[in-house]
């Protein structure tokens, strides 16, 4: 693959100013578009298995949505974006050479709340892990989804939830879920996507987050091995 650098040369001319670009073609076996978690990812892995890469990234930084605002004063970084993984074995490989670990237990239920609203929460968890996410094993996988969609699927996700039974989660769900505002309304293939085995079994124990706090950290490490591929 050929790709092309442009290298401006700035002139003074007496009216404006003139602007060249000198084209410099690098050869490359992948070119990633993206410099997000994916990209950064699949860079990675192409690079450890030997192939020369590239990544074209828009901004200044790669981390896609993973941004961090650092105190001036006291130091203290603060996510935004992108604050918990995963513990999935996708997740881990491309990062374990980096700042990472399993960093904090997230309890399934509220220790404040009454002992009825936990019982019914577990209830809807064990429904929801034994009767739906068994039935669609591949709702992890990626982006890959069968053709056609299972009908059930394309229903509203609050409906969906009431007709198995598992509508007490639906808070939960919304809280950890990536679409903003209402998520009834939403397609359930996004719903149970966004909160799929991987994730309800992180709710119950741990999520792996930057050992340093700063989900940034991991980027600048990967930046670091990337280098001029970047």
């Amino acid at each position: 693959m050929k790709l092309c650098n442009n290298f401006f040369v700035l002139a003074s001319c007496p009216s404006l100013l003139c602007v060249a670009a000198i084209p410099r073609n690098v050869y490359v076996d992948v070119a990633v578009i993206g410099g997000g978690s994916s990209g950064i990812h699949a860079a990675i892995n192409l690079k450890d298995a030997g192939a020369t890469v590239v990544v074209i990234e828009k901004k200044d930084q790669i981390g896609g949505h993973a941004e961090t605002h650092i105190n001036p004063k006291t130091k203290v970084s603060a996510n935004i974006g992108v604050i918990l993984f995963e513990n999935t074995n996708t997740a881990t490989p491309s990062t374990k050479m980096y700042d990472f670990s399993l960093g904090i237990a997230v309890p399934a239920q509220d220790n404040t709340e009454p002992d009825a609203t936990k019982k019914v929460m577990a209830e809807a968890i064990q429904i929801y892990s034994q009767n739906v996410l068994s039935k669609y094993p591949w709702i992890d996988q990626g982006y890959h989804v069968p053709n056609p969609v299972p009908q059930e699927l394309l229903l509203p996700f609050g409906q969906f939830t009431q007709q198995n039974n598992f509508s007490a989660i639906l808070p939960l769900i919304s809280q950890r879920n990536r679409y903003p505002g209402n998520i009834t309304i939403i397609s359930t293939l996004y719903g149970i996507k966004n909160f799929g085995l991987g994730l309800l079994q992180a709710v119950s124990t741990e999520f792996p987050i930057a050992a340093s706090g700063d989900t940034r950290s991991i980027y600048k490490a990967a930046s670091a091995v990337l280098e001029n591929d970047i």
